[in-house]
């Protein structure tokens, strides 16, 4: 009788472990090794081959949600991007890998999203940190662009 009952706590402390586990939204998928690569994709880094991480998801309920760090083979930090229910949301910014001894972030280009969607001023620098390019968008569609010359004059060129 012992036996019996540790036998279905056992099995009853197994069947709830398993479903305390949160499952990703696996609407539309066919078959179970698209569920495979997709709580893989949750889990799995990549990394250089020094063993640095290349860059760290973040995922809620099967969908890329939160902040989503990319780095250098050295471990500065590449890039942020932000992410709300799977859609690109907030401001994203990526940096210019920073000279030996240099901790200072040096920006290559930065925006904002909504809604999946650009809005507002985007920038790209030189690496001077002069103005390269300056875009602006409206709900995802470009309204203007204006590139600049290198050397800080304000002068501008031609974008294409």
């Amino acid at each position: 009788m012992k036996l019996l009952w540790l036998i279905l706590f056992v099995i009853i402390g197994c069947a709830s472990t398993t479903q305390s586990f949160p499952k990703p939204n696996t609407a539309g998928l066919k078959t179970g090794n698209d569920r495979i690569k997709l709580s893989r994709e949750v889990w799995e880094f990549e990394y250089y081959p020094n063993g640095q991480v290349k860059e760290e998801p973040s995922f809620k309920d099967g969908k890329k949600h939160g902040e989503w760090v990319r780095y250098f083979p050295n471990g500065d930090i590449m890039g942020i991007r932000t992410f709300k229910v799977g859609l690109k949301e907030g401001v994203w910014i990526e940096y210019y890998k920073n000279p030996p001894g240099n901790r200072n972030d040096i920006i290559a280009w930065q925006g904002k999203y909504v809604a999946d969607k650009r809005e507002g001023k985007w920038e790209w620098l030189w690496l001077n940190q002069e103005k390269q390019r300056v875009e602006t968008y409206k709900e995802g569609i470009l309204v203007s662009k204006k590139c600049f010359e290198r050397d800080g004059s304000g002068s501008t060129r031609d974008c294409n």
